[in-house]
């Protein structure tokens, strides 16, 4: 493996579906098959709830890589037993990513975006914190109950308190309230 390989694989966690090569991983390999009738039942109408599907893979092969075409037809059964086919074409890949350019956005538009993701940043760093608190406090109960039970331990077996005391760190009250 080159270097500019191993350095481009080594910061790529997640395939780019907007690629022909990874829409066609994630959308056409049938290991994703629960997680595609997922996707398909979230975003179809209620009317068209997925039970099953099967995969039909075509490629129209173009002269450049700009002007190939990749289709999946996903054959599609409802619950109510209908069959439907989903298209899904790799086309529409510039035209989302266009959609998705912050720089595109009018100022209005922007803007909204901009305080929206702020406020989303700033709930997920509280939750964060929340749930980094929440251990650390965790950690000092564990700990002060481990240290209680040894010392209740040494206590029983008849251990002094001032041995206990040196052991645990508890104080004599501490350890007489055991």
């Amino acid at each position: 493996m080159g270097n500019v390989q191993k350095a481009y694989s080594s910061f790529q966690r997640y395939v780019d579906v907007l690629s022909d090569s990874g829409f066609k991983a994630v959308f056409g390999d049938e290991a994703n098959r629960d997680i595609i009738i997922g996707f398909l039942n979230a975003v179809l109408p209620e009317g068209r709830r997925v039970l099953s599907l099967s995969f039909t893979r075509t490629e129209v092969p173009g002269f450049t890589a700009a002007n190939k075409a990749v289709r999946l037809d996903l054959r599609c059964e409802s619950e109510s037993g209908r069959h439907f086919i989903v298209e899904m074409q790799s086309s529409w890949q510039r035209s989302l990513f266009r959609a998705c350019e912050i720089a595109g956005f009018d100022k209005e538009k922007r803007i909204k975006y901009e305080r929206d993701m702020i406020s989303e940043r700033d709930y997920l760093n509280i939750m964060d914190s929340a749930e980094e608190r929440g251990r650390v406090e965790g950690r000092v109960e564990g700990m002060s109950r481990g240290v209680a039970q040894v010392a209740s331990e040494m206590k029983r077996l008849g251990i002094s308190e001032e041995l206990i005391s040196k052991a645990s760190g508890l104080s004599y009250s501490e350890i007489q309230a055991l």
